[in-house]
């Protein structure tokens, strides 16, 4: 939201991934923000929603188990369902249908796209976790 509102940051988009919360349920948050702080011409993706490599999930669910207390069972949004629809999740949220949607690109290459479009003067704001 910060971003939005400088003029010295020209945001060009947001891109999700699972991690408090799974990459669609994000999409959805990020696009009401957007339509609430002056973010409607920013192009907007869901990521991925899971990891790109096969088990990881198992992987994090065990490496908790064996480093928390016994009080600790948060594993972020792999701890709850899946929100699988970004647009019923919205409307179910927020009473209302988006005024702004998501574009159908794959996010990196997205990000490529940018990187290569603006050599050296792209920066990346990476708030989710990075999956392996």
């Amino acid at each position: 939201m910060i971003l939005l509102g400088s003029e010295n940051v020209d945001v060009k988009g947001l891109t999700t991934v699972t991690g408090n919360v799974w990459a669609s349920e994000a999409l959805a948050y990020g696009i009401r923000i957007g339509e609430l702080c002056g973010g409607r011409n920013l192009t907007y993706i869901a990521g991925a929603q899971y990891p790109m490599r096969p088990g990881r999930l198992d992987d994090i669910n065990n490496e908790i188990d064996a480093n928390a207390s016994e009080d600790v069972s948060y594993r972020g949004a792999v701890s709850y369902p899946e929100v699988s629809d970004w647009k019923a999740f919205y409307e179910e949220l927020y009473g209302k249908l988006p005024e702004i949607q998501p574009s159908s690109l794959n996010a990196s290459e997205y990000i490529a796209q940018q990187i290569m479009s603006a050599p050296g003067q792209v920066t990346i704001l990476a708030i989710g976790p990075a999956q392996t």
